[in-house]
């Protein structure tokens, strides 16, 4: 027989980072770690003190702005580390940041205002699907072919 869950957050300690931690539970089901401060400080055990009567007062769910969060607003922030993570060495975003871009709009024109949590592997489908049936737009088709890596014909 399983043990009964607690609604109420463990304040507990992080051993490799040192900090006071907390698991709570979301919404979705989901459950988040809370780094709170230093373990045992006065700041961290009032910290804890505050999402424990914020979960309590919640039913034991701890509310997240996450939940709230559309499709639009979560690729705001993942093109921001695309943009930051896939660069050249002279500071240039890369080909395949471009290539990315691409293809997030399609999820900003058919999902955009779609809720996260209720975005699922068959609205990836349905995009898929989409591309495939869309036609190459010309300026599209010589992107692609200026892409192609050139052929190496001095092999011995």
């Amino acid at each position: 027989m399983p043990r009964p869950r607690s609604e109420t957050p463990i304040y507990r300690r992080h051993k490799s980072h040192n900090q006071a931690v907390s698991t709570v539970r979301l919404a979705n089901g989901e459950r988040r770690d809370l780094y709170l401060g230093p373990w045992k400080s006065a700041a961290s055990k009032n910290e804890h003190a505050r999402i424990v009567a914020l979960v309590t007062a919640n039913g034991g769910i701890y509310p997240s702005a996450a939940n709230d969060l559309s499709l639009d607003e979560a690729l705001v922030v993942y093109t921001r580390y695309v943009e930051s993570y896939y660069v050249v060495p002279d500071g240039r975003s890369s080909r395949s940041a471009d290539n990315i871009k691409a293809a997030l709009c399609y999820l900003t024109r058919f999902f955009g205002e779609t809720n996260l949590v209720e975005f699922a592997p068959s609205s990836l489908k349905a995009i898929r699907n989409v591309m495939i049936r869309e036609p190459i737009r010309p300026q599209e088709r010589e992107i692609s072919v200026q892409r192609r890596l050139p052929v190496r014909h001095d092999r011995d």
